[in-house]
């Protein structure tokens, strides 16, 4: 028997024994949602860093996604104006010709 035929027997083989995974008892699993218990107090001053991280974070992601709208802007100009200039200047007889191909 050739190993493709193998192969198919194998999977064929194996088929039978998949589970899914509402199939599987999972005692690590456990349905109940609980409330979410924040063993960690942040004084005042703590709280006002992290704001102010997050401020500063924020900030930057802003000021990377308004350069990176401008760098795309640009560029899909130059892509518009480089086709309406070729568009203007070469000749489109030449693409239609049997000699383009």
């Amino acid at each position: 028997m050739s190993s493709r035929g193998m192969s198919v027997k194998f999977n064929l083989l194996q088929k039978g024994e998949r589970k899914t995974i509402y199939d599987r008892k999972d005692t690590k699993r456990k349905g109940v949602y609980q409330d979410l218990d924040d063993h960690k107090t942040l004084n005042s001053h703590s709280f006002a860093l992290f704001q102010k991280e997050q401020f500063a974070r924020r900030k930057k992601e802003r000021k990377r996604k308004r350069w990176l709208a401008f760098a795309v802007l640009v560029i899909t100009f130059g892509i518009i104006m480089l086709f309406l200039y070729l568009w203007a200047t070469t000749d489109g007889k030449l693409f239609i010709s049997s000699e383009f191909y």
